[in-house]
């Protein structure tokens, strides 16, 4: 979404670098007749290649209103779905992007850090998720996603979302908070936890999450990277 002509200087180019062509637009999904202005930005710049075999990534992310103009506009072009060979390049990560990751999963460790002495009776399950979200902004998130839910130890106590957020938390409950924001360097991490005010969990609530952790060892060392394949260059 951007300006026509587009400004150069928005976004900055140190923050689009690599891409060689930027175009704007001025289209929001609740006015219709921009509905096809990103499209019609498109068609111009594929219509330049003779019949063009077009990768889709993530098709569920795109707009009926996009593609379809794309379909219509460019019947020489072939259509294929670019997802999972996007997935591969993208999975085989740098020394420095697994810096970053696991810089934002440290981030996310000091934020429940800050919460165990944060959370305290009377509060309310929002004002969990305010901190949570203020201490992460602080120290170098710039958005995600933080759920909480509260309950009487013992019970059934799911995360959930900010619009159900209003209980108030009582001395001897349990909470449950997710988070999943991203770091400093863009990328994200999720971590849940869960706490128990005032008293023991039971051994029933020690137990599944032993499993859970258990769990996501067996998955980890599975999922260890093989070595990385030639035909990426690298």
């Amino acid at each position: 979404m951007g300006e026509i002509p587009r400004r150069s200087s928005f976004p900055p180019a140190w923050a689009a670098r690599g891409i060689k062509r930027r175009l704007g637009a001025p289209y929001f999904p609740t006015l219709q007749y921009t509905a096809t202005y990103d499209a019609e930005l498109a068609v111009g710049v594929l219509k330049e290649k003779k019949k063009p075999t077009i990768g889709l990534v993530e098709r569920t992310f795109i707009p009926i209103t996009f593609y379809e103009h794309l379909v219509k506009n460019l019947p020489e072009a072939t259509f294929v779905d670019a997802t999972e060979w996007v997935d591969e390049i993208k999975v085989i990560k740098s020394p420095e992007e697994i810096k970053l990751i696991k810089g934002t999963a440290a981030l996310q460790d000091s934020t429940f850090e800050y919460l165990k002495k944060a959370i305290k009776p009377g509060m309310k399950d929002y004002e969990v998720y305010a901190e949570a979200h203020c201490f992460a902004s602080r120290h170098g998130s710039e958005r995600g996603l933080v759920q909480v839910n509260s309950g009487p130890l013992g019970t059934m106590v799911p995360f959930d979302v900010y619009h159900f957020q209003n209980r108030v938390i009582k001395e001897g409950d349990q909470v449950t908070v997710l988070i999943e924001v991203n770091g400093p360097g863009g990328y994200y991490t999720e971590l849940m936890r869960i706490f128990v005010l005032g008293k023991k969990p039971t051994q029933e609530l020690e137990d599944a999450f032993g499993i859970a952790v258990e769990a996501q060892k067996l998955t980890a060392d599975r999922l260890k990277p093989e070595p990385t394949r030639k035909k990426y260059g690298t």
